[in-house]
């Protein structure tokens, strides 16, 4: 758990796209904003980790 302060605009858009996505908890929405924000990054590190530099796959 991490407890977070948000400011009305932040809210409100948060709020939001979450109605147009279907997600029904505030909870929910942010951990879905989070997600969004890491996964493609962890991808990234993870396919960085796994080839050379010259982008070939590690044995």
């Amino acid at each position: 758990m991490a407890p977070v302060r948000l400011d009305e605009t932040t809210i409100a858009a948060l709020t939001g796209r979450a109605q147009a996505e279907g997600i029904t908890t505030r909870s929910e929405a942010i951990r879905a904003a989070i997600r969004q924000w890491t996964e493609p990054r962890l991808r990234f590190t993870t396919w960085i980790a796994s080839t050379d530099r010259r982008g070939r796959t590690r044995q």
